[in-house]
């Protein structure tokens, strides 16, 4: 990989650590990149108090990022759904679509279509909140509490006009009478079987409640007192713990797929969602472009590298044709000189010395040998002004160590 790769590969890396370090570090991002009503929002209109808490007393509160389905979660298990951006999440048009698909398996397709179509015009169509997953679940013990603002369904809520008293009319919950609106607010909601109001605002419903089979749905419409910023007023921590179950010790989960944290995605599509998927497919752009070009040569092949031993045998070759061009170019006296004024100057650069102090310094190293150029030398007289010299550079690497 080349150098401008490596560097691209590095700063990526380093950008994409540091978006998540600050991410991380941030307490803005859990304010405010989240929705209100969500657990993982940890400003005044998060939930994330309400987890902590439930946690604290049920020992079983979590998150829920899929969809509710009945053989998944305990059939006495609570589902909040605080605040929903998007819901009901299969709409009604869908599961009629599904009922008249089935029903056309019948012989008398026609007559039986045209029998349909007048019962229709004769009943009103029935009023659909939950999807068949949710009813069954709920069904078969399971509660599920939807505070919303705004519409859900076929149910909306509806502003009230000035301070409206609220006042409890149902026997239920023991210990929750007190709740104050931060906004005043109440369902516009269709007819329910077996549903009745809980909670009234003025003359509204603030609180309806509608049991299904062994279960029961809990609707309300004013989802700010689970607010962080509004969950130590008045009973509203008791409304809590009283529809979270948490005296008969029931597990609970906050759905946070109704705020779009849903797990069916994937890490791709949530990186995707975040606007980096140009930089991931940037990036697979040059990894493979990285590996391509490793994998081309260019030119001819590089010289292979020499092993320690094959390098030593060509410095002693290197060193026994300096030592025959020498003495064939220098005569043993001319060699000695010469290697004496090696010394010299090598005695010169370590001491700093110069001049008179120079050359007593290098006889005293020397003991007393002062060569001649161009003197005639045996080869006995040779070796031994060798030897002296060479005595005379290790008493110098001496006295440098030292």
């Amino acid at each position: 990989m080349s150098r401008g790769l490596r560097f691209a590969a590095l700063a990526a890396v380093l950008y994409l650590a540091g978006v998540a370090v600050w991410i991380r570090s941030d307490r803005r991002s859990v304010r405010e990149v989240f929705s209100p009503g969500s657990t993982f929002n940890t400003g005044a209109e998060g939930l994330s108090l309400a987890l902590a808490y439930l946690r604290e007393r049920s020992g079983s509160a979590a998150p829920l990022h899929r969809r509710l389905d009945p053989a998944e979660l305990p059939a006495r298990g609570v589902v909040l759904r605080v605040q929903p951006v998007a819901g009901p999440f299969l709409p009604q048009k869908k599961e009629e679509e599904e009922e008249e698909k089935d029903s056309k398996d019948s012989k008398d397709k026609k007559d039986e279509k045209g029998k349909e179509e007048e019962e229709k015009e004769e009943r009103p169509e029935p009023v659909r909140l939950l999807t068949a997953d949710e009813e069954t679940w709920v069904r078969g013990g399971g509660r599920l509490v939807i505070s919303f603002q705004g519409n859900y369904g076929p149910a909306r809520t509806q502003d009230l006009q000035g301070k409206q008293p609220v006042r409890k009319v149902f026997p239920l919950w023991p210990g929750v009478t007190n709740l104050v609106l931060p906004a005043a607010r109440s369902l516009v909601m269709p007819a329910l079987p077996g549903g009745h109001a809980v909670f009234l605002a003025g003359e509204a419903p603030l609180v309806v409640r509608q049991v299904l089979g062994e279960g029961e749905v809990v609707f309300l419409s004013a989802p700010e007192i689970l607010h962080n910023g509004h969950l130590g007023q008045a009973h509203h921590l008791a409304l809590l713990e009283a529809v979270a179950g948490v005296p008969e010790r029931r597990p609970v989960f906050f759905d946070e797929r109704s705020h779009g944290l849903a797990d069916d995605g994937g890490i791709l599509k949530t990186l995707a969602g975040w606007g980096l998927g140009p930089l991931l497919l940037l990036g697979l752009i040059a990894t493979g472009a990285s590996f391509w070009r490793s994998g081309k040569r260019l030119g001819p092949p590089e010289r292979e590298e020499r092993s320690d031993l094959d390098t030593r045998s060509d410095a002693v070759e290197l060193l026994d044709s300096l030592a025959d061009l020498y003495g064939r170019a220098l005569q043993r006296g001319d060699a000695a000189f010469l290697y004496y004024e090696s010394f010299v100057h090598t005695l010169a650069v370590e001491s700093g010395l110069r001049g008179k102090a120079l050359e007593e310094r290098a006889k005293a190293l020397l003991d007393g040998y002062v060569p001649l150029k161009g003197e005639e030398l045996s080869q006995e007289r040779f070796d031994q002004a060798l030897r002296t010299i060479n005595q005379a550079f290790r008493r110098l690497q001496d006295a440098k160590r030292k």
